[in-house]
């Protein structure tokens, strides 16, 4: 099967084997647009991710994964990253929740959903894309995680909150140099030499621009309202 999505404003060529794929796609999909890429992966590229996940993935799952990989490793050089972390809109304006897995992202923007209703959208769960040119920009993908949260969107990104878990809520905004690793660790890194010089350089162009904060937090309503009267309050009332 062969058809063209439209990712971050770039049309990309996507040839798969299963259906799993153009169902998770669907969203995405578009008519027209020379393709910026191709992408494809072969039998062997999915019996290796088989075989390396952490938990037992079929082939249809498998080829699904890597395919966001090829994209991955294209992206840099039209702009964009991809992340590990939660992006929600919040009346129009985004902020990308970034921690590593287990840490209760997806606890964290469910809550903001369930506090401010229809005022958030969850952009993407698990994978979204930054694009970083004049401004920085969140993406949706239809790679989401297990929930699967995701909306084919985009919206200014005005901060990133670096999440750890606490018996208390605060919240500090922060030098990016001070949490560099923790922030870098959940970026993906191309094999791609060029590619890998390209994200280390718009990574950097991203934190010269966006406020990092870190939030320590518990389960809890308090959580989210530690987290907005901290970055809404200087960022995004004019939204």
């Amino acid at each position: 099967m062969k058809f063209a999505i439209r990712l971050a404003d770039r049309v990309i060529s996507v040839t798969c084997q299963h259906e799993y794929t153009l169902k998770a796609c669907k969203e995405y999909i578009v008519d027209a647009g020379e393709p910026a890429f191709a992408v494809c992966a072969t039998d062997d590229e999915v019996r290796l991710e088989m075989q390396s996940a952490s938990e037992p993935i079929d082939a249809a799952y498998a080829e699904f994964i890597c395919l966001y990989r090829k994209i991955a490793e294209e992206l840099p050089r039209y702009h964009c990253i991809v992340t590990h972390g939660a992006a929600i809109s919040y009346k129009g304006a985004a902020i990308l929740f970034t921690a590593p897995s287990g840490t209760g992202k997806s606890t964290h923007i469910k809550l903001w959903k369930k506090t401010f209703k229809d005022q958030v959208d969850i952009i993407n769960g698990d994978k979204p894309i930054l694009r970083i040119e004049d401004t920085a920009s969140v993406f949706g993908t239809p790679w989401a995680g297990k929930e699967n949260w995701h909306k084919n969107r985009q919206a200014p990104l005005y901060a990133i909150c670096l999440l750890k878990q606490a018996k208390n809520n605060r919240i500090n905004k922060v030098d990016p140099q001070t949490c560099l690793p923790a922030l870098l660790k959940q970026v993906y890194l191309p094999t791609d030499a060029t590619s890998m010089k390209q994200t280390l350089k718009l990574f950097d162009a991203l934190l010269k621009r966006i406020p990092v904060y870190v939030l320590e937090c518990n389960i809890s309503r308090e959580a989210v309202m530690t987290a907005y009267n901290a970055v809404a309050e200087e960022h995004l009332h004019e939204n």
